[in-house]
């Protein structure tokens, strides 16, 4: 059962209720007073990931690559010949975001070029990606994530405008 509410004016809440089984759905629409609920935790909703650890290739067939092998803020992600390392491995998890094996986030750097990184997650928007049907890795500001100098092997990745270009399909590999 799935019940969803959406706040009205003067306090008052619309709440959908449905209800589905192998015959039927059933969906009921009430009114209900606007009630207030104060956390009973202060503690961040758990992070899970949603799949295991896995390749981001790039058409080309390179994967995307912790340069290095480093772990730290501001670590360069590329695109490099896929080897199965740590440092090309990630998961998506259910919060958005995409980490590499040390849980740092794949990040989009505050400036002009749209650098893409590695950084502790903070859970910003920056931080947030959407894997799409068309292949793309969109981030929260509908930027996708792109394979510089049509992603040969050391190029970078950046966030860039959505075109729909090889150089921004990404696919996932096992290793």
């Amino acid at each position: 059962m799935t019940k969803i509410t959406l706040k009205a004016a003067a306090g008052v809440c619309l709440v959908l209720t449905t209800a589905c089984s192998a015959q039927r759905s059933t969906y009921t629409l009430g009114v209900a007073p606007a009630l207030r609920v104060a956390p009973t935790s202060t503690r961040a909703a758990q992070v899970t990931p949603l799949e295991r650890a896995q390749a981001i290739v790039n058409e080309r067939g390179l994967c995307l690559d912790v340069e290095g092998g480093e772990s730290r803020d501001g670590a360069r992600v590329i695109n490099w010949s896929c080897h199965g390392g740590h440092n090309q491995q990630w998961q998506l998890f259910s919060d958005g975001t995409i980490r590499g094996r040390d849980g740092r986030c794949l990040d989009i750097a505050h400036d002009p070029a749209g650098r893409v990184h590695m950084w502790t997650c903070h859970g910003g928007e920056n931080q947030r990606w959407e894997a799409k049907s068309d292949g793309t890795l969109r981030g929260a500001d509908e930027r996708c994530l792109h394979s510089a100098s049509e992603g040969v092997e050391g190029s970078p990745l950046v966030a860039r405008r959505c075109e729909g270009h090889a150089t921004q399909r990404f696919a996932t590999r096992s290793f």
